[in-house]
């Protein structure tokens, strides 16, 4: 009986799927997302909505020399 259902077990499992992430942002940056499960003991954290700029030429060689 136990070699039957060694036999047998295997075939009743069905196989897991492989969970595919959309995330809900665009990335125009070239660089890769990371997409997580939602953590509901994770602290909330509020983004600034300040866009962002890129540095004067001027300023990034100034501080690329020092």
């Amino acid at each position: 009986m136990a070699l039957l259902v060694w036999f047998i077990g295997p075939f009743g499992q069905e196989e897991e799927k492989e969970v595919t992430y959309v995330p809900g942002a665009k990335d125009i940056s070239g660089g890769e997302l990371i997409v997580t499960e939602p953590d509901p003991l994770a602290v909330p954290v509020e983004l600034p909505k300040t866009p962002m700029t890129p540095v004067p030429p001027e300023k990034a060689e100034s501080a690329s020399e020092q």
